[in-house]
């Protein structure tokens, strides 16, 4: 029989014994991002992670499961790998499984890593024989020598991985479970290693990968399934080569450091080679990858800059529509809205005659919307075209926002028209910083992800650190590359602005910085625009609502918000302080009306439009670890897409060890996230799991700081 992998009306749940008396209760209680809350035949409150979902896999297939942390992926691996058992459903398995999700698992750290060969072999199901004829190649392999006698107790966490990956990769198998692509050890071993998975990938018949990472699911799979609240929302077919593995895929693309690759950055960067590419991007590129990907984004920026031509007081007219039309669809579409408008007798229309009857309606929290879940949905997420996002945790436990494809491209269309008005034409390049994550692989060139930038005029740099060592790489890249505009986290460009001005005293590879992802301070804008020479321009946005106020003009008129996008209002909160609250006009799958945005912000309405004053928002650092300098929100998108089932979290460094203070999810399992914390920064901190009320607040009107250090 061939091998495939059969699910009928699978479920998963688990039982949460004992809630009355866990301290996080409410976190329990408000399950935000895996499945839903039940009860099962005793009584118990359960989490319900799988929700009978269907598929069919068969030989050949290179599945790539993609979704938001507590989507389900992990979950379905561990069933497939017979870690957890269904509770209803039917799963029919053919074929030998190999399941590489944890290397580490089994490793007993008082037996000698000989004898965790062996005791791993037997817990694989091999028979004794077997196992003796793939000792001496499992030992030549790890490099280890004659530390293989000794207790891995012993080791050095790099040696640990070492034996881990070395025995998990030993056992050829018909199916392969994959959680994330595995990269271990110093360069000569992750060569050796990569090699070897490159084979075991390739000699299976079935490949089931979940991954956080578009340019990996392109490269490895043929076919992604989309999971959402332990549900599959998607099954698509990929076009792509990898049906006959990663090395078909391999042969027909270089390095994305490929020497010809690098010097055709410089040779870009400069005229009149930059004004051709941008010419092509935004003249042919573009206009075929929209079409492509069938968004209408062209189409609303044209309608955006007909609206800011026009002066406030038309512009505010249609604003006051947009909120009343919001306001009667939410009513009509919209159980949630529709159940509290017919409690509260409200009148959408009321609101056309006094805006002060949106007051009537209570303040949208995270809480409601965990508590609520698909009542905010105009739509079932499985009859349309979406996206989710997640909020920030620091004000409280997150959520997830679904969006549908329209308000994407009005999303994406307010930040072209923005960057416009800073001098960003789409014919000038820019460039957008990202987290390097430590298992990352060469994708190759050329991936999607490249032509996607291509259309965009846009690259992007990796990096995971803000020492002098990580600072020289990121300003070698922008020598190279000289883009017009540069989009990152202000203490990112602050501290690669404090590193120029100590090494060159000023110097200039950018035009404009566009800030984003927190709080931009005074004396960061001082000192990017001193030692970099570039013009600062500050936002205002957040997921659930994408960018809402924008300096359209100069500095001093500060933040403009985009009345197009949204209404603004400042509610007075029980400490007396300014909480920004908005209504946004876009998203009919899920609309938000009066959601609180948890920064604090004055509204402010003038003779040319509404602005955002006293803004007070998140405020990233720098910590140290074991000598290396780490943005905080390095460390935070390395918790969210590497470690995962975490809320928010804190690293205090007042002790003689850093203390990472952690609100975990739900249903996470905490043993896990201690593992891999461990293993990304080994020895470096102390894990302390906590509730949101055991974070400490920093500073004057500081909602919440990553890092404490007094």
């Amino acid at each position: 029989m061939q091998t495939h992998i059969r699910a009928e009306k699978l479920c998963v749940e688990f039982p949460i014994f004992d809630n009355s008396h866990r301290s996080l209760k409410n976190t329990v209680m408000h399950l935000t991002t895996g499945g839903r809350i039940g009860v099962n035949v005793g009584q118990h409150p359960v989490v319900r992670a799988l929700n009978e979902i269907d598929f069919d896999i068969r030989e050949g297939d290179r599945v790539g499961l993609t979704g938001h942390n507590g989507s389900g992926k992990t979950t379905l691996l561990r069933v497939l790998s017979g870690v957890y058992a269904p509770v209803h459903g039917k799963l029919s398995i053919h074929g030998r499984i190999a399941s590489l999700l944890d290397v580490s698992t089994g490793i007993d750290p008082d037996a000698s890593g000989f004898e965790n060969i062996y005791l791993r072999g037997i817990t694989d199901g091999l028979k004794p024989a077997h196992i003796r004829s793939k000792i001496d190649e499992i030992a030549d392999f790890t490099g280890l020598g004659d530390y293989l006698n000794l207790p891995v107790r012993t080791y050095s966490s790099g040696m640990q991985l070492r034996l881990a990956f070395a025995i998990s990769t030993s056992v050829n198998a018909e199916i392969l479970i994959m959680d994330e692509w595995l990269s271990v050890g110093d360069a000569e071993f992750s060569a050796k290693a990569a090699t070897r998975l490159d084979s075991l990938v390739n000699n299976a018949s079935i490949l089931v990968l979940a991954s956080h990472s578009p340019a990996l699911i392109e490269r490895v799979c043929n076919r992604k399934i989309h999971l959402e609240h332990g549900i599959i929302v998607s099954d698509e077919r990929l076009n792509t080569e990898a049906t006959g593995g990663i090395l078909k895929l391999s042969e027909i693309k270089i390095s994305s450091q490929h020497p010809l690759l690098l010097a055709s950055e410089r040779i870009f960067s400069v005229q009149p080679f930059s004004l051709i590419k941008g010419l092509v991007s935004a003249n042919i590129a573009y206009p075929i990858a929209e079409r492509h990907e069938k968004r209408q984004v062209s189409e609303k920026v044209q309608a955006l800059r007909h609206h800011y031509s026009q002066p406030f007081s038309q512009r505010l007219a249609q604003a006051k529509e947009s909120l009343v039309d919001t306001l009667r669809f939410a009513g009509s579409e919209v159980p949630y809205y529709r159940d509290l408008f017919a409690a509260l007798g409200f009148n959408p229309d009321s609101v056309k005659q006094d805006l002060r009857y949106l007051q009537d309606l209570p303040l949208l929290t995270k809480d409601i919307i965990r508590e609520q879940g698909e009542r905010l949905y105009s739509r079932p997420l499985s009859d349309v075209r979406h996206h989710m996002c997640k909020t920030g945790g620091s004000t409280g436990l997150s959520c997830h926002i679904a969006y549908d494809q329209p308000a994407a491209d009005w999303s994406a269309a307010v930040t072209l028209f923005a960057r416009e008005s800073a001098g960003n034409k789409k014919w000038r390049s820019e460039l957008h910083f990202a987290c390097r994550f430590p298992d990352m692989v060469d994708p190759g060139w050329p991936t999607l992800e490249d032509f996607k930038c291509f259309a965009m005029n846009r690259s992007n740099i990796f990096f995971d650190r803000l020492d002098n060592a990580g600072l020289a790489e990121i300003w070698e890249i922008l020598k190279r590359r000289k883009p017009y505009m540069v989009h990152a986290h202000p203490s990112t460009i602050y501290a690669l602005a404090c590193y120029i001005e100590s090494k060159y005293g000023s110097a200039k590879s950018f035009e404009v910085f566009e800030s984003s992802g927190e709080l931009l301070e005074p004396y960061m804008r001082e000192t990017i625009s001193r030692a970099l020479g570039a013009r600062v321009v500050d936002r205002y946005g957040l997921a659930e609502l994408g960018v809402m106020a924008y300096e359209l003009h100069d500095h001093d008129k500060g933040l403009q918000v985009l009345d197009s996008e949204g209404w603004p209002e400042d509610h007075i909160n029980d400490s007396g302080e300014h909480q920004l609250v908005f209504t946004g006009f876009h998203n009919r799958l899920m609309p938000l009306i009066r959601y609180t945005t948890g920064d604090l912000a004055s509204v402010e309405q003038r003779e040319d439009g509404f602005y955002l004053t006293d803004v007070t928002g998140r405020i990233h650092d720098i910590i140290h670890l074991d000598g290396v300098a780490y943005p905080t929100h390095t460390i935070q998108d390395m918790l969210d897409y590497r470690v995962g089932g975490i809320q928010e979290f804190q690293i205090d460094m007042r002790g003689e060890i850093p203390l990472m203070r952690i609100v975990p999810e739900p249903h996470a399992d905490v043993a896990q996230i201690v593992a891999k914390i461990e293993g990304y920064w080994p020895n470096a901190m102390k894990v302390e799991f906590v509730g949101h009320d055991e974070f400490i607040r920093v500073g004057h009107r500081a909602k919440f700081r990553h890092v404490v250090t007094a």
